[in-house]
Parts: structure tokens; sequence; C-alpha cells
């Protein structure tokens, strides 16, 4: 994962390969969600910004992704996996007072407020359908080792000021 290191370089040359992208009219139906549970694959663009979670260049990666999805609406399943998956609730959240999770809403509230684009609304309800859970599944690795684990949300203030926002 070379984006760890060059962060700034992959995010331009990510801000460049967005921009060139042609806008797809595409309007999410109910039919789109059918069979989401097992999502196999991945985007390659919102697989390295959802990368960036944890990182001080997250929001710009949130506004590359955003951006992303509005040029091409079709990979909505992947960019809810994203958010649910690599920037979703594990076993250290509450460490962390759900930070992460805290800027993902925060950031939503201040795009969505006077904006009506209905693929993006979409995107953010059933992203806070997930977040709105009290368990939730993580996967660690550790050595040669896979833990999977079920995470219950940990009430304190983190989960409170994200959960008021939603």
């Amino acid at each position: 994962m070379f984006y760890h290191f060059r962060q700034i370089e992959v995010l331009g040359i990510l801000k460049e390969k967005i921009s060139n992208i042609e806008k797809v009219d595409y309007k999410i139906t109910l039919e789109d969600f059918k069979g989401d549970k097992n999502l196999f694959g991945n985007d390659e663009v919102i697989e390295i910004l959802d990368g960036f979670g944890f990182t001080d260049y997250f929001d710009i990666a949130f506004e590359l992704l955003i951006e992303y999805y509005s040029k091409k609406p079709e990979v909505f399943k992947y960019l809810v996996k994203g958010f649910c998956a690599s920037m979703g609730i594990d076993d250290e959240s509450h460490i962390r007072n759900y930070e992460l999770q805290q800027k993902i809403f925060s950031m939503f509230k201040d795009i969505l407020s006077g904006y009506s684009d209905y693929n993006l609304i979409i995107l953010f309800l059933k992203i806070a359908k997930n977040y709105l859970r009290f368990e939730y599944e993580c996967t660690t690795s550790k050595r040669k080792e896979v833990i999977f684990c079920r995470v219950p949300l940990i009430y304190n203030k983190g989960s409170e000021a994200y959960r008021t926002i939603l």
C-alpha cells in the first residue's frame, strides 16, 4: 500500500483521474440493493480512498469519494462497503471515541444541508442504517491469524455525538 507513504501524491493522482471521468446518469433503485450481503471485489479508487480513514488527509479523501460517486453512482455498493467495513466501527472505535464516525457524519451533514441529489441521499441512508446498529462484525489479522469478532456499540460521548448527528 504505497499510498501510506506518498499520500498527497496519491490524492493528486486520484483527483485527476476522477476529474477526467464523465458523469453517468444513473438513478439508484431498490432493485440495486438486492443481493448486496456478500459483495465480492472492489473498486480500485474506492479501495484506495477508504484507506485514508485514519490519516490527516481524510477530509480530502472523503470529498474525492463523494465526487467520484456523483460521477459514477453505479459503484454505490462498493462505497457503502468501504464506509461500513474499512471506516466502520471496530473493536477499537470506543477507544478512539468514535472520532472517525463523528467526522464522517459531520461531513455528510455539511454536504447534504441544502443538497437534493437523490443518489447521495440514498447513499447516506444506506450507510447511516449500518451505523445505527448496536452490534458490529469486524475482522482483524495479527501475525498469521485472522480474528472474527462481534463488537457491541459501547456508549460514550463519541457514540452519542455521531448518533445525534444521524
